[in-house]
């Protein structure tokens, strides 16, 4: 990407934050920013060669990024802004050589813009914690996503880790998360290989909790 080119994403980022909130009536704009795509690929500097101001050190690599926060906060005010960071997935071979203080430096940065919420680091294992960022993030909220379960999102929380847990995969196949995380309700496990399908399996059929009893005892 030519300097050109980034000013132009930035811009559009701000354009598309400012549709959302005043044309869409969304809430709030999260901006991606994990997974390997751009503004996390700039990011690490196992794939960052770039030798201008986008480059180099931390404070190079973290510019694309800061500036599209910076553009989006501009457009909707920080307390409607949020991103997300997956400060250890090593997806599109993201692979920073230092990825605790890298994310911590923008985690800094996050704090001093007050946004409505901060990163959503996954934590799978002990190495994976989330306790480097949730100290420098103070007072910007932090929603956890990764593999939680009603007990595990819990502890996590009242623990002062997260403020607020994600689920992704158990909503797939549970219509009816909210209500089961609520009353205690097991989850149906998730079929991972309908997940990105075209067609209707995987998205349509599964049950909310008691229907599947139900259906059974009318037909007996």
């Amino acid at each position: 990407m030519t300097i050109e080119d980034i000013k132009e994403v930035v811009s559009q980022f701000s354009h598309a934050a400012r549709l959302a909130i005043e044309v869409a009536g969304f809430d709030d704009v999260e901006i991606h920013g994990a997974n390997g795509y751009p503004l996390d690929s700039f990011t690490h500097d196992n794939i960052n060669k770039r030798t201008d101001e986008y480059g180099g050190p931390v404070e190079g690599r973290l510019k694309f990024a800061l500036e599209v926060i910076d553009g989006v906060i501009g457009a909707i005010e920080s307390d409607r802004a949020a991103i997300r960071l997956a400060p250890y997935h090593v997806l599109q071979e993201t692979n920073d050589s230092n990825r605790i203080d890298t994310f911590a430096v923008l985690s800094a940065e996050l704090e001093k813009r007050q946004l409505a919420n901060g990163s959503h680091p996954t934590e799978k294992s002990e190495i994976a914690s989330i306790w480097p960022f949730r100290r420098i993030l103070r007072t910007t909220p932090v929603i956890g996503a990764g593999g939680y379960g009603a007990e595990s999102a819990a502890q996590a929380i009242h623990e002062g880790r997260i403020d607020l847990a994600a689920f992704g995969r158990h909503f797939t196949s549970n219509p009816d998360l909210p209500e089961r995380l609520f009353h205690g309700y097991p989850l149906t496990k998730y079929h991972r290989p309908t997940f990105y399908t075209s067609g209707l399996q995987g998205y349509l059929g599964w049950s909310r909790w008691g229907e599947e009893e139900a259906a059974e005892q009318g037909s007996s």
